[in-house]
């Protein structure tokens, strides 16, 4: 076998190699975007029954505001749209504190760092074949 012969083998042997690893190297990354994606799946239904859940307690409260205007204008004597517009603004305060939030949880659904692996994988693999 000449010299030239064996570089040239050597050569497809590292070639080869090179992107046999790589290949690894993309089905790690899949299994990560995966891994990345269903955890802000459940990320997102938690946040989903949190939003649930405030409208749940949205609509007690609307139940729970107009029996507790009876009492307030009973015990108080305040007039009854007053009364019924205060405690509707406080536990309509609630609710809408709850929403923001838990819609605030369910924003970002981008798999981020599975991103910017795949990029340094890219920039590594680019470096190795110069």
């Amino acid at each position: 076998m000449t010299h030239d012969a064996f570089e040239r083998s050597g050569a497809a042997r590292l070639i080869a190699s090179a992107f046999s690893n790589l290949a690894d190297l993309l089905q790690k990354e899949i299994r990560l975007a995966r891994a990345e994606i269903s955890d802000k799946i459940m990320n997102l239904a938690r946040a989903a029954a949190l939003i649930a859940v405030a409208a749940f307690l949205g609509l007690v409260a609307l139940l729970l505001a107009i029996e507790g205007f009876v009492f307030v204008l009973a015990a108080l004597g305040l007039a009854m749209y007053w009364s019924c517009f205060i405690v509707a603004a406080v536990i309509a305060i609630i609710a809408a504190g709850l929403f923001f939030w838990a819609r605030s949880k369910s924003r970002d659904l981008f798999p981020d760092r599975t991103v910017g692996q795949v990029r340094e994988d890219v920039r590594t693999v680019k470096e190795q074949m110069r």
